[in-house]
């Protein structure tokens, strides 16, 4: 027989909380899996634009029409 201290214990230990029940159900989905890679690297590039193009295209005092 269980003690009485135990009962909170073991009820406790089979419930997830919902943000591991979510990760999980999403982690099973291979799609989402992917949308979220894509997020991320659409993110990733947004934040490091200026260091993947460091010009201006729009700066009229470098432009050069016959380039």
């Amino acid at each position: 027989m269980m003690k009485p201290a135990e009962i909170p214990l073991a009820a406790a230990a089979g419930k997830e909380s919902p943000l591991s029940r979510f990760w999980n159900e999403f982690a099973e989905s291979k799609l989402a899996l992917i949308g979220a890679v894509l997020l991320a690297l659409i993110i990733l590039v947004a934040i490091f634009a200026p260091f993947i193009s460091p010009q201006n295209p729009y700066d009229l005092a470098k432009l050069d029409i016959l380039d």
